[in-house]
């Protein structure tokens, strides 16, 4: 059983509770007590994934970022009570040059991950796409800039 989050809102001037937890690759979410049909968690979920649901007859989504979950109704997230941006689909340009670090041993793959979740923050900042993707830019000469340095200071280049 994965880890339980809880939460309050609140939608349409009243006061809601949320929970979610992960079973057996499931994700269940009770709404005001209310379970509603366990979703099958995507491959990737700990990144991130959507899910479209039902909440109080209005179309809703289930966003889990980073492994943290959220309600999304009229575009505003609920548990943070912020605007969801979307991450767009060039942000996945982005990911493609980090794939290589995987193959520079444990700290290339923290690097990796750490990468994906820096692309995954700056591409939904609330801010214009212009410097989502100097930020996008930024993430991965960071990681690779990172991994060089290393690299070199293990070798001896870089006095350390």
């Amino acid at each position: 059983m994965g880890k339980k989050v809880e939460w309050d809102f609140n939608y349409d001037g009243s006061a809601h509770h949320c929970s979610h937890t992960t079973v057996k690759g499931k994700h269940i979410l009770c709404v005001d007590g209310e379970e509603l049909p366990p979703i099958k968690s995507g491959a990737l979920g700990f990144f991130y994934e959507t899910h479209n649901i039902q909440i109080f007859g209005r179309d809703a989504t289930l966003v889990i970022t980073s492994g943290a979950p959220d309600i999304v109704i009229d575009g505003i997230l609920m548990r943070t009570d912020k605007r969801w941006v979307k991450p767009p689909k060039w942000m996945f340009a982005f990911v493609a040059p980090l794939l290589p670090l995987f193959m520079g041993g444990a700290v290339g793959g923290i690097l990796l991950v750490f990468g994906v979740y820096g692309l995954l923050w700056a591409a939904q900042q609330n801010v214009p796409v212009l410097i989502r993707l100097l930020i996008c830019l930024g993430v991965v000469l960071l990681a690779w800039g990172i991994l060089m340095f290393v690299s070199l200071l293990i070798t001896g280049i870089v006095p350390g």
